[in-house]
């Protein structure tokens, strides 16, 4: 499994701190991670917090390697010299310089945080000696002369910082060179390709996210916009070929729905139509509710089963008949029945 992780910013400091990183690497590792690319845009920082980085780096069971996106300077140019496989856009840019810090307090002090510094930088020189295969007072007196020293991508391949170049990340910077950085603050130098690789967003993060949206897992950042569209486009006809199958499940079950209420007499066979369209368009939710709402209607048939149950007749139930109605409706009950018509006789005229 490859991963990819980002070190932008200032090392310590309210930045990339050391026990951070080291856990994210812990997790990464713990995740079976077995590729990891840096993705580097640093202007430096703590050299203490930096050193634990570099061993980190150095000491994981990962196979890591480092993009330069835009500049590795300070104590990020040291952290290149951790792993072998070090890439750099070709507008990127490489600083070496003697390590710095600020000292508070009396003579003492300061003698002891000179002495830290004089290790320090020794430290360095070897291993960049080591790199770059210069003797070491060749690389204190070309390096380390209390200068900023700015290596474009082809200087930096050249004295074995890095070992190739790849496209620009902060393509916008067209303009920047090492006469211009001589004039310009080490964070401005980085706030100025920050801000064109947060211009250049819609091209490297957008295509990550819309791998991670669409679960394209076999791809990356660094597949080509081709195979990341022909991706999208097999997921695309997945989800319509879903999409379809669910719809037509959902009209076969608004269509039994309907059919039952046909059953029932709620509805006539003629409105089916209707209320299949009232079902694919509302939900079937709201189509039972409606259904549901509506009483069955009795058919002729069941209502009039035999004369002995009440009918109607007219607007009349039978219990109502008067004389006349039976002579009109039911002479021969009213003939064979003489009590009945009795009754009837005495309820009209008042006597028997």
């Amino acid at each position: 499994m490859d991963k990819e992780i980002k070190l932008y910013g200032s090392i310590g400091s309210g930045g990339i701190d050391c026990l951070g990183f080291i856990k994210q690497l812990s997790d990464l590792e713990k995740s079976g991670c077995k590729n990891l690319t840096i993705r580097m845009h640093c202007y430096g920082g703590s050299v203490f917090e930096g050193n634990v980085i570099y061993n980190s780096i150095k000491e994981s069971k990962m196979s890591i390697k480092i993009v330069i996106d835009g500049i590795a300077a300070s104590m990020a140019s040291i952290l290149l010299l951790a792993v072998k496989d070090v890439a750099i856009a070709e507008n990127g840019f490489v600083m070496v310089h003697r390590p710095t810090s600020g000292e508070n307090g009396d003579a003492d002090a300061h003698i002891a945080s000179a002495k830290l510094l004089q290790d320090m930088e020794m430290n360095f020189i070897k291993s960049i000696s080591q790199r770059t295969k210069l003797p070491e007072n060749d690389v204190k007196s070309k390096w380390f002369d209390s200068k900023d020293h700015w290596l474009n991508a082809d200087e930096a391949i050249k004295y074995g910082f890095a070992t190739r170049k790849v496209d620009a990340v902060a393509k916008e910077l067209k303009t920047l060179d090492k006469g211009v950085f001589a004039s310009m603050e080490l964070k401005n130098i980085y706030d100025k390709y920050e801000s064109s690789l947060n211009n250049n967003k819609n091209e490297i993060e957008m295509k990550q996210e819309l791998i991670d949206l669409f679960g394209l897992s076999n791809l990356t950042e660094q597949s080509s916009d081709t195979e990341v569209i022909d991706a999208i486009k097999v997921q695309f006809e997945a989800l319509k070929q879903n999409a379809n199958a669910g719809k037509k499940q959902v009209e076969n079950s608004v269509k039994d729905i309907v059919r039952i209420a046909v059953q029932q007499n709620k509805i006539p066979h003629n409105m089916t139509d209707t209320y299949v369209n009232i079902g694919m368009s509302t939900g079937i939710d709201s189509l039972t509710s409606v259904l549901g709402n509506i009483q069955p209607k009795m058919r002729l048939i069941d209502m009039i089963k035999n004369e002995s149950k009440q009918v109607v007749v007219g607007q009349k139930e039978k219990s109502q008949w008067g004389l006349d109605d039976y002579r009109m409706h039911a002479p021969n009950e009213l003939r064979d029945n003489p009590k009945l018509y009795d009754e009837l006789y005495e309820k009209e005229y008042g006597v028997k």
